[in-house]
Parts: structure tokens; C-alpha cells; sequence
């Protein structure tokens, strides 16, 4: 019981590690890399919004 507690704990702390080290790299990259994820991921996924028109590439 005990056990299956503690490993309960360490699997979301995990999981709240990764969930973390995803949102700095995706912050770090948009910020420092000046990487625009969003248009990526935008004209990727061929949504039907227009990045072009919000977010006009350099």
C-alpha cells in the first residue's frame, strides 16, 4: 500500500518534470531562438487560420 503510493507520487512528479521541461524549451525557443513555434505549428497542422496575417514572417 505504501509503496504503491510512493509510486504514485514519483509518477507525477515526473510527470509534472517533463510537462516543465516542455513548456521552458517551447518559451526558450520562441523567446531566445526568436523560433516562431506557433506559425510552425500552424501552417504544419494546415489549420484554417492565417498566421501569415497575424504574425508576418521576417
Amino acid at each position: 500500500m505504501n509503496l504503491a503510493l510512493r509510486n504514485r507520487q514519483l509518477l507525477v512528479l515526473v510527470l509534472l518534470a517533463l510537462v516543465t521541461v516542455l513548456v521552458l524549451t517551447f518559451v526558450l525557443l520562441s523567446a531566445v531562438a526568436h523560433v516562431d513555434v506557433w506559425h510552425g505549428l500552424m501552417s504544419w497542422s494546415g489549420t484554417v487560420f492565417k498566421p501569415d496575417i497575424a504574425y508576418p514572417r521576417p
